[in-house]
């Protein structure tokens, strides 16, 4: 079975209040004592995904 694709599309302050989020919550679990993986792979995914110039007409 094939794994379905989402995207997202967001502007720039969207971008940075999400991956400022999820640095939250990272650190939030490393206080925690937790494990952060899963917060780590969406923080890497998010920094490294493309940019996209869109027209809104």
């Amino acid at each position: 079975m094939r794994k379905s694709k989402f995207y997202v599309n967001l502007t720039t302050t969207e971008r940075n209040l999400l991956l400022t989020c999820l640095n939250d919550l990272r650190n939030d679990l490393l206080s925690k004592g937790k494990y952060p993986d899963a917060v780590d792979d969406l923080i890497s995914k998010f920094a490294k995904a493309k940019l996209r110039k869109l027209e809104i007409i």
